[in-house]
């Protein structure tokens, strides 16, 4: 799946690949089409070891060549920077450096677009989790590099179709760097390092230092002309060495325990006796029904015909009384959880109730994204703007969804929200937690529902 935005007169597109999957390791699976895959259990005490010695040089070229031929390269090209900054020796550097340039290189494409414009596609990463809309950390990556080298190459001159050259990868890194830092996407050990170097006046340096082993002519020519600023940058690192002490640029810190050992699974029944420590309020995705209502505090409990499940109008959202839903897999396990924010028939309060619930993902999660508009906004007057612009295609017996979602997905559930105009006029503000795979099975029985209904 190709998802296509705008960004100032450059045409982006990053790929968006989901892949539903059963029974096999993360590993596994990402190392499909490798000629000679590693053991995933090898793969995994890897990441282990990085992660239980994030300071260690020795821990990171092994993933490297680990990550480097599957499709999730975006780890190869991490990792091979934390290496090649936390070696002594020059050569080891050069080669991480090259490799890391290379795979870039390699994922990003440049082509005439429409309008004279240049379009761009990069491929550093598919996207696995069943929701696409959820960002994992790794795209966070590739999406910030992306946009880091359309808009400073915006601001430089044009970008012109062809090979990425050092020049090219520099400008992207600062890009990228202000992309992470203004749009409120988590700091790394990483990030905080590459904002130190920026500050110090050295990123430049940095760069050609970092990446200058594969293109060796195009360093020696920025070399000769800026000899004191790489020996500035030198004399800079030698005092103040990286030091990593949280490992907290890695897949495993977003992804720290696999269900069933790694094992990826498309039904959510499988994955939500695992998930004891994702919810909402007091109750967790993966409880029973006997679990849901001995939390007493919220009784009383009710049967819900429609889906099956339970529902309370006891609960609460921040400091107000709001209904919230539970809806159940197939082994009986809380798959779903709805909090009822708002419901009424006016827009103006729903309006508002949005805001209160976006607000609320944002500070629980991070920087919000929406898939019905180009940039959700952080401020409440145009936040507002948006969500009434996206009700006016509203029209008797259809039904208007105004969406958003973190940018960056939490490693355990699926969580997003909604301000819904549905087809009788009633407003809703609603928000879901739901066990990772639930969206997808359940757009997979709504199909099957109208298939044997009649509808097509």
């Amino acid at each position: 799946m190709l998802g296509h935005s705008r960004w100032g007169s450059w045409l982006l597109v990053l790929s968006l690949t989901s892949a539903s999957v059963t029974a096999r390791t993360w590993h596994e699976i990402i190392q499909d089409g490798v000629a000679e895959p590693l053991p995933a259990e090898r793969f995994l005490g890897l990441e282990q070891d990085a992660f239980a010695r994030p300071a260690d040089p020795a821990v990171h070229p092994p993933l490297v060549e680990a990550y480097a031929p599957t499709t999730e390269k975006v780890w190869a090209v991490i990792h091979a920077e934390v290496g090649a900054s936390l070696t002594g020796d020059d050569g080891e550097r050069a080669r991480l450096g090259a490799q890391a340039f290379r795979l870039l290189a390699d994922s990003v494409a440049m082509q005439p677009g429409e309008d004279g414009k240049t379009a761009a596609e990069i491929s550093l990463t598919t996207i696995i989790e069943a929701d696409v809309l959820h960002v994992t950390m790794g795209k966070n990556y590739e999406i910030s590099f992306m946009l880091g080298l359309l808009t400073q190459r915006e601001s430089e001159g044009a970008l012109a179709p062809g090979e990425l050259t050092l020049r090219d990868a520099h400008l992207a890194r600062l890009g990228q760097l202000h992309v992470l830092t203004e749009r409120g996407f988590p700091s790394t050990e990483l990030t905080r390092r590459q904002r130190e170097v920026q500050d110090a006046g050295h990123a430049e340096a940095r760069d050609y230092w970092l990446f200058g082993a594969a293109r060796p002519a195009e360093r020696d020519a920025w070399l000769a002309a800026n000899a004191d600023a790489q020996a500035a940058w030198l004399a800079w690192r030698e005092a103040h060495p990286f030091e990593p002490t949280t490992p907290d640029y890695q897949r495993r810190f977003r992804f720290p325990i696999e269900p069933d050992e790694g094992t990826v699974q498309s039904e959510p029944r499988r994955v939500a006796s695992r998930l004891l420590d994702a919810g909402y309020g007091p109750w967790k995705l993966g409880m029973s029904r006997e679990q849901v209502e001995a939390v007493t505090a919220h009784a009383p409990y009710a049967p819900v015909q429609l889906t099956g499940g339970l529902e309370t109008s006891s609960g609460r959202f921040r400091d107000e009384q709001a209904k919230v839903s539970f809806v159940f897999d197939e082994n009986d396990c809380v798959a779903l959880i709805q909090v009822w924010v708002h419901v009424g028939d006016l827009l103006e309060p729903a309006l508002d109730a949005a805001w209160r619930a976006a607000s609320h993902l944002r500070s629980e999660h991070g920087h919000l994204v929406s898939p019905d508009t180009t940039q959700l906004a952080t401020q409440r007057r145009a936040f507002t703007k948006q969500g009434r612009q996206a009700m006016k295609s509203w029209k008797p017996g259809s039904t208007v969804v105004f969406r958003w979602s973190p940018l960056t997905a939490p490693s355990d559930h699926v969580v997003h929200g909604g301000l819904f105009h549905a087809a009788d006029g009633t407003f809703f503000v609603l928000l879901f937690h739901e066990t990772p795979g639930y969206g997808a099975e359940r757009q997979r029985r709504a199909r099957l529902m109208q298939q044997s209904s009649g509808g097509g």
